[in-house]
């Protein structure tokens, strides 16, 4: 068989070798950037809002903290003071590191627990809030009503795959 540059063995398609292998160290250095920050790709859309409710966790904790009867003190919260109103403040605590490290390892499944844990206390409260409030437009209701409606929508979207 004549040796000839346009024919070559199957399944080649013509590209160099050393073009063929600057792509995939190309291809393997964005792989690596994108899994060796905090998270696997931040700006996504589930992953950003996740990590807002994990600082949201934190503030949650450090505000309650600083004003430990702010909260503690409503009727609607009996359940949380019955558990020990040392509690309270520290449940910020336990989902930031919870939620950091769900998004961190990647797993779906550990990421809805976590956020729907958030919901569930977000929830209670807001409904605790809301009933002892004589104003349901006060700037924290509304606060309130929206990161609940958020942490439901998200926990949702978490369970179904959505991620």
């Amino acid at each position: 068989m004549p040796s000839s540059p346009n024919l070559r063995p199957l399944g080649n398609t013509g590209a160099s070798d050393a073009a063929l292998g600057a792509a995939a160290r190309v291809a393997a250095e964005a792989a690596a950037e994108t899994t060796s920050g905090w998270f696997r790709d931040p700006f996504r859309y589930p992953q950003w809002l996740e990590a807002t409710f994990a600082i949201t966790w934190l503030s949650w904790s450090v505000a309650n903290l600083l004003s430990p009867d702010a909260l503690t003190e409503r009727p609607g919260l009996a359940i949380l003071n019955a558990l020990g109103g040392w509690l309270w403040p520290w449940v910020g605590f336990l989902l930031f590191p919870w939620q950091i490290g769900a998004l961190r390892a990647g797993s779906l499944r550990q990421r809805a627990l976590v956020q729907t844990a958030g919901y569930v206390i977000l929830f209670h409260v807001t409904l605790s809030v809301g009933a002892m409030s004589l104003d349901p437009f006060s700037p924290i209701i509304t606060l309130l009503l929206a990161l609940t409606t958020i942490a439901g929508i998200l926990s949702w979207r978490l369970w179904r795959r959505y991620a």
